[in-house]
């Protein structure tokens, strides 16, 4: 079979009013072989809008996220986001941002790469098959393969150094965060899987001050990050292990009876051994031990 047929639908998230670019960009896209799920196109009268949407977004591998000053604001846009940025986490999707107006990228979507329409359609259409030809080809090699994902290897082995892996989410007014935890004994961890994609990009401090925004708002002790990009902001503290680095982070607690979150981040980026990623994951949960049993102290 074609690999690009391989690959499934590329989903396309965006607001109505920029229907027309949507439309000519989908086109194109399907000009060079590739399938596109479209909303006008896949949805019929009487659909449930949240349960087909989120269906479609589980089943794609591929999600271009169309930004403009309609689309930042559309709530529908919101959701298709937070749930394709879930499954990007989770090493099953490709975001591809594309800008066709001057606006901020979500915080979701800051630490991507974008596409920029607002030059050259025709440069920006160039990018994206060629991101759509490179997910194609390494969607193939997985399915022969059975080459489990960055993430896949992370979590299983999560699982097997803590004996479980469970999700936590926390509700706003006008937003939620969800996060995956871990447990020692009654105290839950929260973690992330940071998945380079292919790229080499390093967790910078502006990608660290986002996210510690975000840790700020859990409530939780202690927060685990498992990164396979490499590690170039400053920490309080950082453990040289003899075959990657283990560095320390506090974060200010926003919750009155926890002071501070202590984050520690597993740097992997030279390592591709899933034995060396249990090795150092079981030396990161001995270290979170050794704060449990001082602060029981």
């Amino acid at each position: 079979m074609d690999k690009k047929a391989l690959l499934g639908k590329v989903f396309i998230s965006y607001s109505c009013k920029d229907k027309d670019f949507v439309r000519k960009l989908a086109d194109e896209i399907e000009d060079q072989g590739y399938s596109v799920w479209l909303d006008e196109k896949e949805l019929i009268a009487g659909d449930s809008l949240p349960k087909t949407i989120g269906k479609a977004i589980e089943t794609c591998r591929v999600s271009i996220i169309v930004l403009s000053r309609y689309s930042i604001s559309s709530k529908w846009v919101q959701y298709e986001v937070s749930h394709a940025t879930s499954r990007m986490i989770e090493g099953k999707m490709r975001l591809i941002p594309v800008l066709i107006e001057d606006v901020a990228l979500p915080v979701e979507l800051s630490g991507l790469v974008f596409v920029d329409f607002r030059e050259s359609f025709n440069e920006g259409l160039q990018k994206i098959i060629n991101a759509l030809d490179y997910e194609a080809s390494q969607y193939d090699l997985r399915r022969i393969t059975k080459e489990p994902t960055f993430w896949e290897l992370i979590e299983d082995i999560l699982k097997r150094t803590f004996g479980s892996t469970g999700f936590g989410s926390i509700m706003g007014e006008y937003k939620s965060v969800d996060y995956h935890t871990v447990s020692l004994g009654e105290i839950d961890i929260g973690y992330e899987i940071v998945s380079s994609y292919g790229y080499e990009r390093a967790l910078s401090q502006q990608w660290w001050d986002e996210f510690s925004d975000v840790i700020a708002q859990l409530g939780l002790p202690y927060f685990l990050v498992v990164t396979e990009r490499p590690v170039i902001f400053n920490a309080v503290k950082s453990l040289e292990h003899k075959i990657s680095r283990i560095l320390l982070q506090d974060v200010p607690s926003s919750f009155v009876d926890i002071e501070c979150t202590k984050v520690v981040i597993v740097d992997l980026s030279k390592l591709d051994n899933p034995e060396d990623y249990r090795l150092v994951l079981e030396e990161s949960k001995e270290l979170i031990k050794s704060f449990l049993s001082v602060n029981k102290d």
